[in-house]
């Protein structure tokens, strides 16, 4: 009797719809919405325009890197570094978190109904 491919061997444990993978990609949104406003701050400070809600709600996510490497002052605008030193912090930290949630998997060709499949095994099945 050929083996049936059952929905468990098709799918590991990251399929979409799985509490894992729910998870990595709630961590995903939150880790873009950090970068986002952290971009967001970085041009504004090179600008020169003064957000206070901005600063306010970025100051935590930059606090730990401040005065690692400074900031150039471009005039008007400042080229704050310690911002961008963060981004890159945070998105490596969101890509071995998600990766460590996410191990890589395989998935089974869903373009063949399981009859098909399993006749496809028989053929190729070694005889000893």
């Amino acid at each position: 009797m050929p083996h049936v491919i059952t929905h468990s061997e098709r799918y590991h444990h990251d399929h979409p719809g799985t509490a894992v993978y729910m998870i990595a990609n709630v961590l995903w949104y939150i880790f873009a919405i950090a970068e986002a406003l952290l971009a967001f701050r970085f041009v504004l400070v090179l600008i020169g325009a003064g957000s206070n809600f901005i600063y306010a709600l970025t100051n935590p996510l930059v606090r730990p890197f401040d005065g690692i490497l400074g900031s150039v002052s471009l005039g008007r605008g400042v080229l704050d570094l310690d911002t961008l030193l963060a981004m890159l912090v945070y998105w490596l930290l969101a890509v071995v978190l998600t990766s460590l949630l996410k191990p890589r998997y395989t998935v089974v060709d869903d373009t063949f109904d399981d009859h098909v499949v399993d006749r496809r095994r028989e053929d190729y099945q070694i005889r000893g």
